[in-house]
């Protein structure tokens, strides 16, 4: 595909076509990219601010492409930025993930569903560990159907001049927004960003009067939700002693 390239994860490729943005699933199962659109759909629909989507489309057996507006813009986090930058970008992303997790949804995927199923799938968890954590979820879950972006960073938020954009859609659910915020500190702090991820957590928190003790306590379940999300062995190894450190 002769077009620029700007983004790229550890699935996709995101690329430029005037004012289209193509976001190229490959090796990757086809329903991922649909899943996104879906996702994405649903969200748009809300009135919140993400890119309009425009379709899917199929390429051979390995590759899908979601099709969305391009919205030019850029990340408003960057690792150089001063300390006052950050604290404000943060004040930016907390009133961001606030307004998503007020929205109330009906047709994503239940938090609790997906974290019990990660949980009993993983590999590197055994028996008892597993029956601990979805114990605790169990006892967490509120069955509540707030929504969740599942992947809420300061590097899935875009400003371009005027308005903020959240994209990356793809692992959005409903359910706890304590579950969704504590994953955004494990994310935070799976990149050893421990600082910044305490102030996040500690300015939401007081932001919006929530106990950090209650979202903390999501902690191994998020963890054993993130161990086969592609991390790297050292992130894994972090990950598995938050499970041990909190569970008995």
């Amino acid at each position: 595909m002769d077009l620029d390239i700007i983004g790229q994860g550890m699935t996709t490729k995101v690329y430029r076509d005037g004012d289209t943005a193509i976001k190229l699933y490959a090796d990757v199962p086809p329903y991922e990219a649909f899943n996104e659109a879906r996702n994405q759909q649903i969200v748009f629909d809300k009135g919140l601010p993400v890119p309009a989507v425009r379709g899917v489309k199929r390429f051979g057996e390995n590759m899908t492409a979601l099709y969305m507006d391009y919205i030019k813009a850029i990340p408003v986090y960057s690792k150089d930025m001063s300390y006052d930058e950050l604290v404000k970008v943060i004040d930016i992303a907390i009133k961001l993930q606030r307004q998503i997790h007020l929205t109330k949804v009906n047709t994503l995927q239940k938090i609790y569903d997906r974290y019990k199923r990660k949980i009993e799938s993983t590999r590197y968890l055994d028996l008892e560990q597993k029956r601990e954590i979805i114990a605790l979820l169990d006892e967490l879950d509120d069955d509540s159907n707030n929504l969740c972006h599942g992947d809420f960073h300061l590097l899935n938020i875009l400003y371009d001049g005027t308005k903020y954009w959240v994209i990356d859609w793809v692992d959005a659910a409903q359910g706890n927004i304590l579950a969704d915020l504590c994953r955004s500190v494990i994310i935070i702090e799976g990149e050893g960003e421990f600082d910044y991820a305490k102030l996040y957590l500690d300015r939401y928190c007081k932001e919006y009067e929530i106990d950090k003790n209650d979202v903390l306590k999501w902690k191994p379940i998020v963890a054993a939700g993130r161990l086969d999300d592609g991390v790297t062995e050292k992130v894994k190894m972090w990950l598995l002693s938050i499970i041990r450190e909190n569970i008995k």
